[in-house]
């Protein structure tokens, strides 16, 4: 498939993952810096008791955010759906190289899919941490939750050789399927 006048590629798709997943991580480094910049720009004054259970309930939204991340992660990345979806992408092209075309395209757009959703779900949690260091001046919350966000992101940065293992067990259920048909 041609999009934009370049072929979709596993390294396109993995360089693709790679930007995002920069820019991503590079922005929780921001928000530390704002919080570490913070007492020169700002100036706190004692926040108010009841804005105090924010901080507890932005650490309760960015404790949610990893699991809700890796199981995103797993359903995006299960690669029997995304045969499934590739078959019925290919079926138009009624040739076993349509489908296997589509099959593999559709892998390369779910592996950008499933990975930067999770990236972007955990970078959430350097959100709440500047959020809650902004409401309430409290640094040690602000980088509890963005150093939460980094460790968080680790496991869902790209690698190609997910990517590689992904591709193999498409093509084997990809020449399942075609087992059956000939049957």
């Amino acid at each position: 498939m041609v999009s934009g006048g370049n072929k979709v590629t596993p390294e396109n798709m993995y360089r693709t993952c790679l930007i995002i997943a920069a820019a991503l991580i590079l922005s929780n480094g921001i928000y530390a810096g704002i919080v570490y910049m913070g007492g020169t720009i700002i100036s706190f004054e004692a926040p108010a008791p009841d804005l105090m259970a924010l901080k507890y309930i932005m650490a309760l939204l960015g404790a949610l955010m990893f699991p809700v991340s890796l199981a995103f992660r797993n359903y995006l990345l299960n690669v029997d759906r995304i045969a499934a979806r590739a078959v019925l992408m290919g079926a138009r092209a009624k040739s076993a190289e349509g489908i296997g075309e589509a099959a593999q395209t559709a892998l390369a757009q779910m592996f950008v899919t499933g990975h930067i959703i999770p990236l972007a779900l955990t970078e959430t949690m350097g959100i709440y941490g500047l959020v809650a260091y902004l409401v309430t001046g409290d640094k040690s919350y602000a980088y509890a939750l963005i150093g939460a966000g980094f460790a968080a992101m680790v496991p869902h940065f790209p690698r190609k050789s997910v990517y590689n293992d992904m591709l193999a067990r498409l093509d084997m259920i990809m020449m399942m399927m075609d087992g059956k048909k000939k049957k």
